[in-house]
């Protein structure tokens, strides 16, 4: 159920983003689309997944064959800490910047693993 919530919620948040983008000039505006994006893209991926690692740790771990480890518990802090950070952002409106940091690593590695999968 939450790999099913995480992905609408991703979706979601990419949808809005484009929309946004598509709103408002981009020349005029150029971070409104990853200010949309952050707390939806940023927050529900490291936000769920942090949770999901925290609350239910030996499912997640079994589920991509790996032992429950220490280290399982420090990642999920660290992307409930990234989560946190994403929602401060964009709440407080750090800028362009914050959103660009934020959001860079994540959709990186959601567009490589995607390409993996496609082999």
């Amino acid at each position: 159920m939450l790999e099913t919530l995480r992905w609408i919620l991703f979706g979601t948040g990419i949808w809005l983003g484009y929309t946004a983008m598509s709103e408002v000039t981009f020349a005029s505006e150029p971070g409104v689309g990853l200010h949309c994006m952050l707390p939806l893209v940023v927050g529900v991926l490291c936000g769920l997944t942090g949770i999901e690692g925290l609350l239910f740790g030996p499912a997640p771990a079994r589920r991509s064959w790996c032992v429950p480890s220490e280290y399982q518990v420090r990642s999920a802090m660290n992307k409930l800490a990234l989560a946190g950070v994403a929602l401060v952002a964009f709440f407080a409106y750090w800028g362009d910047g914050a959103a660009v940091a934020l959001m860079s690593p994540r959709v990186h590695r959601w567009a490589s693993a995607r390409e993996v999968f496609r082999r």
